[in-house]
């Protein structure tokens, strides 16, 4: 399945992250890309001390997820207690899988700005495994031009 007829999807988190940054909200580390065959998938660090308050009391880690079935996430890492270790929140945007990076960026500023983010449903949108033109196209508006040198 891998390869043949699959659009690279890093172009687009990229792009995702200039729209994080024009929003001033930082990015931490690189855009990390899991190494597997069957899906693609991406996870954008963000500046924990960004989110704070409410829904973001005891956060510790929030990184930005992707996967091309179910679209993106927020993943609120947090302590909710001494003795419990970690405890995960996935909040889902709701914004469709290939969503427009600026969509993408603004949803996230809605969520940690608490202002009337309402937490979208995680569910799988589409099967990796099948092939699905409009979506690679959308995928592929986001590729950098080629090099002409």
């Amino acid at each position: 399945m891998a390869g043949q007829g699959r659009t690279d999807h890093r172009g687009y988190g990229e792009a995702v992250i200039r729209e994080l940054q024009a929003l001033a909200i930082e990015v931490e580390g690189d855009l990390a890309i899991p190494q597997s065959e069957s899906k693609r998938a991406m996870r954008i660090g963000l500046d924990s001390s960004q989110f704070w308050g409410g829904r973001f009391e005891n956060t510790v880690y929030v990184d930005l997820e992707w996967d091309e079935e179910q679209g993106w996430a927020v993943l609120d890492t947090h302590e909710p207690g001494a003795v419990r270790g970690l405890a995960y929140c996935h909040y889902g945007l709701g914004v469709g899988l290939v969503a427009e990076p600026a969509e993408v960026a603004r949803t996230v500023e809605a969520l940690r700005a608490d202002e009337n983010f309402v937490d979208g449903s995680i569910y799988k949108r589409r099967r990796a495994d099948r092939h699905d033109p409009e979506f690679e196209a959308a995928l592929a508006a986001h590729l950098p031009p080629a090099n002409s040198g």
